[in-house]
């Protein structure tokens, strides 16, 4: 059995990290599947690695890549559990549930950049079912992810509004807006690349919203990703339109490059 003793290069940012949050996901976690991640007192964590044996690859891998965990602080132990994990660890969803209030279904995911040889052409079909399943059970939806997806400032719904005034009687089941929807920004201006479109229809079609570059503390879109060079928003929150009208605050936490993961 392989065995790894994961440590952090710098605990006292990661412990404020921990401290302040009552739920910590993580993508690209790079954890065999017999491998436990970091343990973090006061905290239970699920994870969900990417199998040994790759279903596009046909082939079992030996190489560290992709998975998903998320931590979620003791005092929510009584009403979270495990609602769906995928088979080839892209996601892991959980939900939360108070006595007497609607349910809460929270996504960490991880969509490997398009082209890999991990790459699966139906991930975002299979969101999109879940994300179904979820709005029939009357639940609320929050996905956190690393979509791989470069989008700009394109609009991320169909306002069917419009054809409620002129042609529909009502709205097509999860297309609510909020309240007030602001404008999105994106400092990104590389284009739209990567899973673009894939990721906008999930959003249009779903009606769901990207509450980065939209909500206070992250008003002009920040990049998430800083590699090779250059910079990009690739990362994104985003939620059903219940959740847009609660979300107060929004920040793009830039790391030190000291924050790795130490294996051994």
């Amino acid at each position: 059995m392989h065995q790894t003793n994961t440590k952090l290069s710098s605990s006292s940012h990661i412990q404020r990290l921990f401290d302040d949050s009552d739920v910590v996901a993580l993508t690209e976690t790079h954890l065999f599947p017999d491998e436990t991640p970091l343990h973090m007192p006061g905290f239970q964590c699920l994870h969900n690695p990417r199998p040994v044996f790759d279903m596009n690859l046909g082939r079992t891998t030996m190489k560290h890549g992709g998975g998903v965990a998320v931590f979620v602080n003791d005092s929510w132990s009584d009403c979270v559990s495990l609602w769906k994990q995928s088979i080839d660890g892209t996601r892991l969803w959980l939900q939360f549930q108070r006595s007497g209030a609607a349910p809460l279904f929270l996504a960490v995911m991880y969509a490997p950049p398009k082209g890999s040889p991990y790459a699966n052409e139906g991930l975002f079909d299979n969101i999109a079912a879940e994300v179904g399943m979820i709005q029939d059970l009357g639940g609320s939806i929050l996905l956190t992810s690393d979509f791989n997806a470069r989008t700009s400032a394109t609009d991320d719904y169909v306002d069917y509004r419009y054809f409620v005034d002129h042609m529909l009687d009502t709205l097509p089941l999860g297309n609510d807006f909020p309240e007030v929807l602001p404008k999105r920004h994106n400092s990104d201006k590389g284009g739209l690349k990567g899973w673009h479109n894939e990721f906008l229809d999930l959003c249009s079609s779903s009606g769901l919203f990207i509450l980065n570059g939209r909500i206070t503390g992250d008003e002009s879109g920040e990049c998430t990703c800083f590699a090779n060079g250059g910079s990009n928003l690739v990362d994104y929150m985003v939620a059903s339109p219940a959740l847009f009208d609660c979300a107060t605050s929004l920040v793009v936490h830039k790391c030190p490059r000291s924050i790795m993961w130490k294996r051994g």
